[in-house]
């Protein structure tokens, strides 16, 4: 929802800087959970590429 309108404005640092806040957002997130399930980030991280990876697969 929020690169549509980036891309209204024709500029690529707009869309550069909505993607960045898009993945420190994400990040966030990911910290939050581990913190309240006291699990290791990366452990979440990893788990969270995975189950997105595999969501692509099944998308193709």
């Amino acid at each position: 929802m929020l690169a549509p309108v980036a891309s209204q404005t024709g500029g690529a640092t707009q869309i550069h800087v909505v993607l960045n806040w898009t993945e420190e957002l994400k990040r966030q997130m990911l910290k939050d959970l581990a913190n309240e399930e006291g699990i290791p980030l990366r452990l979440v991280e990893n788990h969270a590429y995975e189950r997105a990876r595999r969501l692509a697969l099944t998308q193709r």
